[in-house]
């Protein structure tokens, strides 16, 4: 069974930000469990493809990089990858926050045509500062950091459309 990593993450993403503890989706095709008790931002999510096509969402209690048939993983890639065992990893990295679109819209680094950007890559971003907008329906919605820290990474050019659970920026915690 081929799960598109992306479509995933949005649905994770969509769980996560709902007053939902435990949901479990089945159809003709799979089964899908999440138990937002169960899973720690801290431990590797691991998804398994079993022959009888369920898929089942589960924590591993590990904390080093998980590394399968020499495969290393970066999360922010829509890349399938399966084990010889049909098992799917997906990594919550230690190394950084993503900052994620939580609408469908249009990405903007700046106020405006001519004005400089909210933040560049290597800027030091406080917790609730404004780091881009995303236009919904002719409406700017300002986009805030969720943590302290240094941007890494601009995953989005400027202008370009985003969807709901895009990854948008890595951010570097600060304490």
């Amino acid at each position: 069974m081929i799960i598109e990593l992306k479509k995933l993450e949005k649905f994770l993403f969509l769980v996560k930000n709902k007053e939902i503890k435990e949901i479990y989706i089945k159809t003709d095709k799979f089964s899908v469990i999440v138990n937002k008790e169960k899973i720690n931002t801290n431990k590797h999510l691991s998804i398994d493809v079993q022959k009888n096509n369920n898929l089942k969402v589960k924590n591993k209690e590990t904390s080093n990089f998980i590394r399968q048939n020499n495969r290393n993983i970066d999360t922010n890639t829509s890349k399938k990858i399966v084990n010889d065992n049909n098992e799917l990893i997906i990594e919550a990295s230690k190394n950084y926050s993503t900052i994620v679109s939580p609408m469908v819209g249009t990405f903007y680094q700046s106020s405006g045509p001519n004005e400089a950007p909210f933040i560049e890559v290597n800027d030091i971003v406080k917790k609730q500062q404004v780091v881009c907008i995303i236009e919904a329906m002719k409406l700017m919605n300002e986009i805030e950091s969720e943590v302290n820290g240094k941007i890494i990474e601009i995953l989005v050019k400027d202008g370009n459309i985003v969807d709901c659970g895009q990854a948008l920026m890595k951010v570097q915690p600060i304490n």
